[in-house]
């Protein structure tokens, strides 16, 4: 739900969202087979096969010391995954199994490693580099092989410039227009400057009916704040 002052405009997303499911569904294996006879083989084979998904990340270089925060959302989601049996993949259980490189936060890397994952890795699926230089250097790589990734990562005014295709940004605004969203629902809060006010900010978030939830990075007084608030608020 946009802030107040965003004129209620609806989320950017840059894909034909169809055309991503489509494309989902053709490489995770769940497209549905003309015959009965196919389906119960692959079936079988799926059942014995992990889901491979493959990634980058800036291990190294100038975003190391954000990037482990995106390693570790994805290493969780896989450990509570595979806890509960694997992936649901047209009625089959598959576990995940990740196959990753160090991309050095070098955008030519990201490329070359990308390409790699999909020609001669193999993955089954591919999941987002670090920051939104990472996304814009692969996006032709996901146009070239027809393979769909969602951008989860990436905030930024040149996502503009991506046509729709094979790479869904799921940024709720991009940030010229959140910015002065932000700037409004600062003055109207009284907050006269940031981000040394940043606690008082997220306080007013809070407080404020018109937010669901706060996502935050890099500052442990936002983060106290936040922790404070009971469960499921």
């Amino acid at each position: 739900m946009p802030l107040p002052g965003s004129g209620g405009r609806r989320p950017f997303i840059s894909v034909a969202t169809r055309e991503y499911e489509m494309q989902l569904s053709r490489f995770l294996g769940i497209k549905a087979l003309s015959f009965a006879g196919l389906l119960c083989l692959a079936a079988a084979a799926q059942a014995a096969d992990p889901v491979r998904i493959g990634y980058s990340m800036s291990l190294t270089g100038i975003f190391a010391q954000a990037a482990p925060s995106q390693v570790n959302g994805y290493e969780l989601w896989k450990e509570q995954v595979n806890a509960q049996g694997g992936l649901d993949v047209a009625g089959v259980k598959r576990m995940m199994e990740f196959v990753s490189y160090d991309d050095q936060s070098n955008p030519a890397n990201a490329v070359r490693i990308y390409e790699k994952l999909i020609t001669q890795d193999k993955v089954d699926l591919l999941i987002a580099p670090w920051g939104t230089s990472m996304h814009i250097a692969i996006a032709p790589v996901l146009s070239r092989y027809k393979f769909p990734m969602v951008g989860n990562t990436a905030a930024s005014v040149s996502l503009r410039d991506i046509g729709p295709g094979y790479i869904w940004f799921p940024a709720s605004e991009i940030p010229d227009r959140f910015g002065a969203q932000l700037a409004e629902f600062m003055h109207g809060q009284g907050i006269k400057k940031a981000p040394a006010d940043a606690p008082k900010i997220v306080e007013a978030m809070i407080a404020h009916p018109a937010v669901r939830r706060i996502n935050f990075t890099g500052s442990t007084k936002v983060g106290r704040i936040i922790a404070r608030l009971p469960p499921n608020t």
